[in-house]
């Protein structure tokens, strides 16, 4: 099949093809990788992993479809994807999906009826990416719909518009709702609206909407415009006509700065109007208020420059160096002919206004097909099919995808060093900041924040791009100002990344912004409490890695003797303990580990979290000294990491803004010793608590 295909397409070259250039600037593109299912749906989960699903095994729009997790962790091949059936009553054939931010479940509405027929469904479907597993939701929409979208909103509910009852022809669902995880659905009479949702170009076929700085809601579908209110019973403003042929269904668009819209390629409202021509052209559109006087917002659009390809059903992500990358499409709609499909990825800088032509894909990516910013900053590429054009009574069904490395992770054809960091903590505090080490071989030159993605049909509804301001605070450690409110970063799950002088990009890790009413007071001081940095699998110190007095590995420093990192596996030592790494507090010798606290508030009571063990070569007799300010403590451990670990608790109260934190392990064999992992320091409870092991001099 796909030698079917590769002959039909292989003369085809565009007269905007590439010149030759290095991997630093076209980027590159990796092989191709076999998936499961047709990945018409893709979704990057809180765990970093990539939730496709929309066919079955055979390509087929069915009830009895499968979804397919891949763990980007584990490579590439089979045994880095799980085929999951199931059980939910849909199969989710064009449906909505999204990440609800308070839970980190991927909640799917709508989409096709359960038995593959020409109806949608209203049903709620979760996927919980801790267990694995897919289930029904337990409450219905008011309305069955099938390409409907949804929309993250400043308080952490989730807005579903448009859908069709019916298919492909409509008749479109005029009436949105909005979904809390608590108490269910409820409707927007208020909004109803025929003109927003309309039939005559598809306008609710997925509503391209996003959240704008002032709260205001903007959707662009087709040629209709307009801002959806979402409390009580709602409300519609039309904001006039979108007027170019870069509309429609087969278009593609994102938010690519707060308040600053693109919208790109498409011209039809669906997968069936084979004869129009693709379009090229692309618009910005951007924000501004009413009036001096007024805090709403209103749309204004210009002309940008336009793509050297014209492309239906094409993806657009966005990168972390605030760049777009678009990938995939054709000429012509979901069509192979002599205009052929679009392989070549091009790039658009938004300070230059300009598009380069990049590298080109294997196979053609048309209509269901999917693109996503992975962590590693590559992006995934792949699907489109169910249906496909036909070759030589073949249908094109894409079971395969490729992996896209950009031109920022290259210094001329090799890669790039690039970039590393170590964090405390998962969790972030609208208004406050993050502070971090990290290790570069350039200066730091910018900090981004982008949300996880969620994406079908050419449109990424949950795709969100911050840069981020930063100070230094000491030698290779930041300190970064996170967003201010819910409106500018939409409550879930987001990538950091770090970007030094040359451009090149860190690795990412996610972070959480829980919904407004449940933000943290204040964030884990602890800067890598899991001790995952520096990373061994990535330095190729193998299973473990020693350090001596008076060095530094990240925030922590060896204040005497001797400790090592230890990979999770090391000997299965990890067993109790989360994430890859934990620390020896003896290396060649019983040793300690420091860092120094900051942001504490004088007189404020904070608890101080970890889990321990002994290495399983250590002997008895060990110990596990821990000090801050006054307060000192010892735990006599016994227990081996192999087994079980333990946790434990030391509460203190601060005498200064900034404290320093000691571990002390305490006898032990020239090879090993009392085992730490998992801290974390916060504020103590109202009243503060009993130490929960008993304090002793050591």
């Amino acid at each position: 099949m796909e030698k079917l295909l590769a002959a039909a397409i292989s003369g085809i070259i565009s007269i905007h093809a590439a010149q030759a250039w290095g991997n630093d600037v076209e980027g590159q593109w990796g092989p191709t990788i076999g998936w499961n299912i047709i990945p018409i749906h893709s979704v990057l989960t809180p765990q970093g992993h990539v939730l496709s699903f929309g066919t079955d095994k055979a390509g087929n729009q069915m009830g009895g479809l499968y979804y397919d997790l891949w763990d980007p962790a584990k490579g590439t091949g089979p045994e880095a994807h799980q085929l999951l059936p199931n059980h939910s009553p849909t199969d989710l054939f064009c449906a909505a999906q999204v990440v609800l931010p308070a839970t980190g479940e991927v909640m799917m509405s709508g989409g096709d009826n359960n038995a593959g027929g020409i109806a949608a469904n209203p049903n709620t479907t979760l996927f919980d990416g801790a267990l694995k597993t897919m289930t029904d939701g337990g409450v219905k929409m008011a309305f069955p719909r099938w390409y409907p979208t949804n929309t993250t909103l400043p308080d952490g509910d989730v807005l579903v518009q448009g859908g069709s009852a019916v298919g492909v022809d409509g008749p479109g669902i005029i009436t949105p709702e909005v979904y809390n995880r608590e108490k269910g659905w409820r409707s927007l009479f208020g909004a109803t609206s025929q003109l927003a949702y309309d039939n005559g170009f598809n306008e609710w076929w997925y509503p391209r909407s996003w959240v704008l700085s002032n709260g205001q809601i903007f959707n662009l579908s087709g040629p209709a415009m307009f801002f959806i209110e979402h409390e009580g019973d709602g409300a519609i403003q039309m904001a006039g006509a979108f007027n170019g042929d870069n509309k429609g269904a087969t278009s593609t668009a994102l938010m690519y700065r707060p308040d600053r819209i693109l919208q790109v390629g498409g011209g039809a409202p669906s997968d069936l109007q084979k004869h129009i021509d693709g379009s090229n052209k692309a618009t910005k559109l951007s924000f501004v208020p009413e009036s001096e006087a007024s805090e709403r917002l209103k749309v204004v659009t210009e002309p940008a420059a336009p793509m050297n390809y014209k492309r239906h059903w094409a993806t657009s992500t966005m990168l972390p160096d605030g760049r777009v990358l678009v990938t995939g499409g054709a000429h012509r709609n979901n069509l192979l002919d002599s205009e052929g499909p679009a392989l070549h990825a091009e790039l658009w800088d938004p300070d230059s206004d300009s598009w380069r032509v990049l590298a080109a894909e294997q196979h053609a990516r048309l209509y269901h097909s999917t693109a996503i910013l992975l962590p590693d900053a590559t992006v995934l590429s792949g699907g489109g099919g169910s249906p496909g054009p036909w070759v030589n009574g073949k249908e094109l069904r894409n079971f395969n995808a490729q992996i896209f490395k950009p031109p920022y992770l290259f210094d001329g054809e090799a890669l790039a060093p690039r970039p590393t960091y170590a964090v405390g903590t998962q969790s972030l505090t609208y208004g406050g900041t993050l502070g971090l080490s990290y290790e570069s071989a350039k200066p730091i030159a910018r900090v981004t924040l982008l949300k996880t993605g969620a994406v079908t049909h050419s449109f990424n509804n949950d795709q969100r791009f911050l840069e981020l301001g930063f100070t230094a605070t000491a030698p290779n450690e930041l300190e970064i100002a996170l967003p201010d409110n819910s409106r500018l970063a939409t409550p879930g799950f987001y990538m950091l990344f770090l970007i030094d002088d040359a451009g090149v990009p860190s690795k990412a890790r996610i972070f959480h912004f829980a919904p407004p009413d449940t933000q943290p007071d204040e964030q884990d001081l602890i800067i890598d409490g899991g001790f995952e940095y520096p990373a061994l699998s990535e330095d190729g110190s193998g299973e473990w890695r020693d350090f001596s007095a008076g060095t530094t590995f990240g925030a922590w420093t060896v204040e005497s003797g001797s400790i090592s990192l230890h990979l999770n596996s090391h000997r299965g030592l990890g067993k109790g303990a989360s994430g890859l790494q934990h620390l020896d507090l003896n290396g060649h010798a019983p040793g300690e580990a420091s860092q120094v606290l900051k942001g504490l508030t004088i007189g404020r009571r904070y608890t101080v979290d970890f889990s321990y063990a002994r290495h399983d070569y250590a002997g008895q007799g060990l110990a596990l000294g821990i000090s801050i300010a006054e307060h000192k403590q010892r735990i006599a451990v016994t227990n081996a990491g192999s087994d079980h670990w333990l946790r434990g608790t030391l509460e203190f109260e601060a005498s200064a803004a900034e404290e320093r934190l000691v571990f002390s392990g305490l006898g032990g064999r020239d090879c090993c010793g009392v085992l730490l992992d998992d801290i974390s320091v916060t504020p103590s409870a109202s009243g503060g608590v009993e130490n929960s092991k008993t304090p002793g001099e050591y």
